[in-house]
């Protein structure tokens, strides 16, 4: 008796933890597959469980579904622009993954979203890899079991849906490993990585090793034949609903892509051109041996996606790199011309530009930061001699977005602050000597008014519309160290407070100084967070106070960020500064 009470007793506890176990995974759903009806967390179901999740997030939109268009691929999809894909198709689309059966995704989005856009984005690397959905796809997709496929997520470990909750209330503001996509588009949020500091080749290879490994080569590619069934199948399901079918093999790094060219490729991508024309952004190109093209050796920035899209277009008003894009069709298919490897890797399109960084002009107020007059028409003549040509932010932008040339030996001239003596002594020996400059104001001595030695919109505007000056943000009012040390976080202050300060602080500035797109960091103070809301809110360049030269590359804007500059303290010969500036490069 003792003993069948104890069973009872104990299958009875394990239904009720059955049963908690299971309202937890419902409620807190980690996995997006029931809703999210209590969190609405997106983001983090999608990271967790992308495949699964975004059918489930696009199903509980319901006739509240906005996209009419798809892009299937593989995770390296995730870095083609959302918003150069819908002006490129008028469209409105969303990222879904295919790790494998993208046909089957198709065939759900077009019956139960009535697609009007079907975008297969294929890596090579499926040809190495089973095109089949391996457990990684909705069962409304898949044909699963719908009883087996939701009990699985019923009594899955109950540790993510605590990790959920413990991640909203502690993850902080930037993309982080519980949040990797935008929920919204379906996209990888690479917010972050589309900040970082580039530099020069040798220091990205030294960040990121993996660049220089070759890995193996694999002379087959098993999947192909499985591969060019599924893009047969999308193209005659696109066809029996009336909607476009578009298909882009991506880029690959020339080292991955290694791996890949084989007979079998050679092959596969002809017999891929009789089922359907589509553009080829493979091979070895140019954009093939620059690794800071790439986030890694799987994954191509959002800048390449940018230029993939634009050559689709037709739009020539950024920088493409040379030979990037074949559009193949049958008559065209049997070259393969971009797969033979080149007997140089191309030189990368890159220039080295020194900043330089000066803040007041006077002969009366001295301090470590202010040169004299004679000393700042020394530094001019100089610089002229020396051979350097000065040029603005303005033509570093154009450099990079559209391969505008540079001068020979490009030298930028910054002042921080927004001293009157900028405009009344610097900007005239400017114009004197052909030279230009720019100014970083404080919004909230811009602003002051007449008598104080920081300049006015209206003072400088004569000097901006000639050309002598351009103007950049200095902060609105962060440049103190008390509370708060420049633009640093505050200790025990909330991440979204911060991101919050710090954008309403920016915002004014940017309200004061339209168009500016130059930031230049008090006291050379930042961290990711301003990078990413900076860039959010349109800058295009940001200053340091590091020392050093720095490394523009065409076509990566992140190269723009975190600029190097060379400050020119009181008491600074001409003969000085040209030697620093020998020793920077």
């Amino acid at each position: 008796m003792a003993l069948k009470r104890f069973i009872t007793v104990f299958l009875a506890a394990l239904l009720c933890m059955s049963l908690l176990l299971a309202a937890l995974n419902v409620l807190i759903d980690p996995f997006g597959v029931f809703g999210d009806r209590l969190t609405h967390w997106w983001s983090y179901n999608m990271t967790r469980n992308p495949g699964v999740a975004k059918i489930a997030y696009l199903d509980s939109l319901g006739k509240n579904n906005p996209h009419d268009a798809y892009l299937i691929g593989g995770s390296d999809s995730g870095s083609f622009p959302t918003d150069r894909l819908n002006t490129l198709y008028d469209a409105d689309f969303y990222h879904l993954p295919a790790y494998g059966g993208f046909a089957m995704t198709a065939a759900y989005v077009l019956e139960h979203y009535g697609a009007r856009h079907i975008v297969v984005s294929l890596s090579l690397d499926a040809l190495l890899c089973s095109d089949s959905a391996d457990g990684c796809l909705h069962a409304n997709v898949d044909g699963g079991n719908p009883a087996l496929f939701y009990a699985g997520y019923l009594f899955a470990n109950p540790i993510y849906a605590f990790d959920k909750l413990r991640a909203m209330l502690f993850d902080g503001y930037l993309v982080n490993a519980n949040r990797v996509f935008d929920a919204a588009t379906g996209a990888y949020d690479n917010s972050l990585r589309d900040v970082e500091p580039v530099g020069s080749m040798e220091a990205y290879l030294s960040k990121y090793p993996d660049f220089g490994t070759a890995p193996t080569v694999s002379g087959t590619l098993p999947c192909a034949d499985a591969v060019l069934d599924s893009v047969l199948r999308t193209k005659e399901l696109c066809a029996e609903y009336g909607a476009s079918f578009s298909l882009i093999v991506s880029p690959m790094y020339a080292n991955a892509l290694d791996r890949c060219v084989c007979d079998d490729l050679y092959r596969f991508l002809v017999r891929l051109a009789d089922i359907t024309d589509y553009w080829d952004f493979c091979g070895y190109t140019a954009v093939a041996y620059e690794p800071r093209y790439f986030y890694d050796t799987a994954h191509f920035r959002g800048a390449v996606g940018e230029m993939m899209l634009a050559v689709m277009s037709g739009d020539r008003s950024m920088y493409i790199p040379d030979s990037f894009g074949v559009y193949v069709t049958p008559a065209n298919a049997a070259d393969l011309s971009r797969y033979t490897k080149p007997a140089a890797a191309p030189t990368a399109q890159e220039v080295t530009v020194p900043v330089l960084l000066y803040h007041h002009i006077s002969d009366e107020f001295k301090s470590p930061a202010t040169v004299t007059p004679a000393a700042f028409r020394a530094h001019l003549a100089a610089l002229h001699g020396a051979g350097y040509h000065t040029v603005m932010f303005a033509d570093l932008i154009a450099y990079v977005d559209e391969g505008v040339p540079l001068p020979e030996n490009p030298l930028v001239i910054t002042f921080d602050d927004g001293y009157m003596s900028n405009l009344t002594i610097g900007a005239p020996l400017l114009r004197e000597f052909g030279m230009c400059a720019e100014v970083n104001v404080i919004g909230e001595y811009f602003s002051a008014g007449t008598g104080s030695p920081f300049f006015s919109m209206e003072d400088a505007a004569p000097w901006v519309e000639q050309g002598t000056l351009e103007l950049g943000l200095h902060s609105w009012g962060l440049h103190h160290t008390e509370p708060r040390l420049g633009a640093y976080k505050l200790r025990g202050e909330r991440e979204d407070d911060y991101a919050a300060m710090f954008t309403a602080d920016t915002e004014k500035l940017l309200a004061a100084v339209p168009g500016a797109q130059v930031y230049a960091y008090p006291y050379g103070y930042y961290n990711d967070i301003t990078e990413v809301i900076l860039a959010q809110l349109g800058i295009r360049v940001t200053l340091t106070v590091e020392d050093g030269v720095n490394t523009l590359v065409k076509g990566l804007p992140q190269s723009l960020r975190a600029l190097k500059r060379h400050n020119v303290p009181a008491g600074t010969s001409a003969e000085t500064l040209i030697g620093d500036l020998a020793a920077l490069q």
